[in-house]
């Protein structure tokens, strides 16, 4: 029996309206990882790699050009605002 896991974390920082940077983590796990493979379809020709347990752990840091920010904020700010929700409470029966 194998088992895989992956744990993912991250987050993005702000530097203006359009421009922001993605800061990003990842943790993958396999376990007993082994492969065949057959080289023409022949059972006699074939490769086999065994593993054991493997991790692997990644970081990364990626610059993001947004393109909408700019258009999308404009159009919001061009809509009338929604007006508030009044509930009024009937007054107490006798």
């Amino acid at each position: 029996m194998s088992l895989a896991a992956a744990l993912m974390a991250g987050t993005t920082f702000a530097i203006d309206q359009h421009w922001l940077i993605d800061v990003n983590y990842r943790a993958l796990y396999l376990s007993d990882v082994d492969v065949v493979t057959n080289v023409g379809g022949l059972p006699f020709n074939s490769s086999r790699a065994s593993l054991g347990n493997v991790w692997e752990q990644q970081g990364n840091i990626g610059l993001r050009y947004n393109i909408w920010q700019g258009a999308v904020a404009r159009s919001l700010a061009a809509l009338p605002p929604i007006p508030a929700l009044q509930i009024d409470n009937p007054a107490p029966r006798a």
